[in-house]
């Protein structure tokens, strides 16, 4: 029995490796690993042990408390018109269904310190791989094309996802390369150390070029709450944080303001945002387009009041009230609502809006009240990230989201659950 439960772990685990691995490279291989891992979950049985383990108050809470956000989906595609969209929605979320099922009923006792640590290093090491790739393509392309300045910038540089989504990614590994470095209390074999400090600058430029504006945004966040957190690490330092935080407000005004567009793409956002054009179609750069998708997502989703207009009929009513006001170019594009908010509202109502808000806010509140920094910078960067993208709409955004939210949480609910707790900080 103790042999066939360890090669199911071990199944678990491999799986899991494979999949925090293929994560910032592909969006397609998540869905077969997703599968074999539900697969596994049944096969291992060992039923009265997982609804031992669901008899921990917070574990049962927050498995519910996922799972409840996916099967809501599922009640949405019954007041559906478009079945065919909400089937493809349903499979492009499932693994918001069956991760935290699968991670949250697992055996604790076999997930060691070590085991844990190498899966985040899997992710650095990963997503160092991706940096890497991308640069090789993109100085190939220019190489091809004898444009350097082109192809090493925002789409052109992100060759297997979107820039914002690539720039999540990347923001994630360098809290964990921060982490290793500075606050774990373990020490680590100098060649690895000597990668994790060369991971900083590279995960830094590779952010900076991608020029995500949320991307970039979270960046100088993680970047000033890491900073100012080990200033006062062991005392509290108050002049030098006023210094610290004044030198940002700074480096913040001359990044914004001074440096030169087009490369500076959070310059063009401010310009969008304090002079607003008339119409729609006078500007058609990214901020100007979300600013008008925004209210036209934000006006169907009161329309629709209280239900929403089901998981498959978002884009179907986006695109009819482009239609309606003559919204050309976002009609040719067919934009969702760019934000998972409005686009959570406008499907599900009142009752999505407050399921996505708890599935995060409820575990930010745990974060904060136990301490787990790198769950607290993931957490505000999916929230912030929210904003600009709906992206739970795609794989690339539901598989990250999925996998990291449900080992977090569940590695910080037994961090403070009795002895069987691993000694980690994460």
């Amino acid at each position: 029995m103790k042999k066939r439960k360890n090669i199911h772990f071990s199944i678990f685990y491999f799986l899991l490796i494979l999949a925090v691995g293929s994560i910032p490279f592909t969006k397609f291989l998540l869905l077969p690993i997703t599968l074999l891992l539900f697969l596994n979950f049944i096969v291992e049985g060992a039923w009265k042990e997982k609804l031992a383990r669901l008899k921990n108050p917070k574990v049962l809470f927050f498995m519910l408390l996922f799972v409840s956000f996916y099967l809501l989906y599922c009640i949405g595609l019954f007041y559906s018109s478009n079945w065919r969209t909400a089937l493809s929605s349903l499979e492009c979320k499932l693994i918001l269904f069956i991760a935290p099922i699968v991670i949250l009923s697992s055996d604790i006792s076999q997930f060691t310190q070590k085991k844990v640590h190498f899966l985040w290093k899997v992710f650095i090491f990963s997503s160092s791989l991706l940096i890497i790739t991308n640069l090789a393509i993109s100085l190939s392309e220019a190489i091809t094309f004898h444009n350097y300045k082109l192809f090493f910038f925002y789409s052109k540089l992100s060759h297997f996802m979107h820039p914002s989504y690539s720039a999540m990614h990347i923001t994630i590994a360098l809290a964990f390369s921060l982490y290793f470095l500075f606050f774990n209390k373990q020490a680590s074999p100098r060649w690895e150390t000597y990668f994790l400090y060369a991971t900083l600058p590279l995960f830094f430029i590779y952010i900076i070029l991608l020029q995500s504006k949320a991307g970039i945004l979270i960046l100088g966040f993680l970047i000033f709450i890491f900073t100012l957190f080990y200033i006062n690490r062991k005392k509290r330092y108050f002049f030098r944080s006023f210094i610290f935080i004044l030198a940002v407000l700074l480096a913040g005004y001359f990044v914004i303001f001074k440096f030169s567009a087009p490369f500076n793409r959070l310059h063009i956002a401010w310009e969008a945002i304090s002079t607003p054009k008339e119409g729609t179609e006078q500007a058609n750069d990214g901020t100007s387009l979300r600013l008008a998708v925004w209210q036209v997502s934000f006006d169907l989703g009161v329309k629709n009041l209280p239900f929403g207009v089901g998981t498959g009929d978002t884009n179907d009513e986006l695109v009819k009230r482009y239609r309606e006001d003559n919204m050309t170019y976002v009609l040719k594009k067919e934009l969702n609502a760019h934000n998972q908010y409005l686009q959570t509202f406008l499907a599900l109502g009142i009752l999505g809006i407050l399921l996505l808000l708890a599935h995060f806010i409820i575990p930010l509140i745990y974060a904060v009240k136990y301490r787990q920094w790198v769950y607290i910078i993931f957490i505000i960067t999916i929230l912030l990230n929210f904003l600009v993208e709906s992206m739970l709409e795609r794989r690339d955004g539901t598989n990250f989201i999925a996998i990291f939210n449900a080992l977090f949480c569940y590695l910080m609910i037994y961090k403070h659950d009795k002895e069987e707790a691993p000694s980690y900080v994460a």
